[in-house]
């Protein structure tokens, strides 16, 4: 296993917006993803407030989190809109409102090796 002693950290982006029913669950689970791989991690959290900020931050639903800037979500695409909604993840167990916890480990793994190749 590599050491992860000072590597740079790792961005997790939490977008979101008010009245997200699954915002504190996202968050949760990043914490826990973080603690569980060890990775060293910068977690950022977004309000979204409008139609326009969302267009601009490429906002496809709440809660969305995205690891160095990509989606967690496996063979994630762009909407055709973006704007304030909740997110519908496709997960193995059918549409939930979170993405499944393996994908924001994986995504923290395969960033931390990125970061690593020098």
């Amino acid at each position: 296993m590599k050491s992860t002693r000072g590597a740079q950290p790792v961005s997790v982006e939490l977008l979101w917006f008010e009245g997200c029913p699954n915002k504190d669950d996202a968050r949760t689970m990043i914490e826990q993803a973080i603690a569980n791989t060890g990775v060293p991690a910068r977690v950022i959290s977004t309000e979204v407030g409008d139609d326009s900020t969302a267009a601009a931050l490429h906002f496809p639903g709440s809660p969305t989190v995205r690891v160095n800037g990509v989606d967690v979500a496996p063979f994630y695409r762009d909407p055709p809109a973006f704007a304030l909604a909740c997110r519908l993840y496709d997960t193995s167990s059918g549409p939930c409102g979170l993405p499944e916890a393996i994908w924001i480990h994986r995504a923290l793994r395969a960033a931390a090796a990125g970061a690593d190749r020098s």
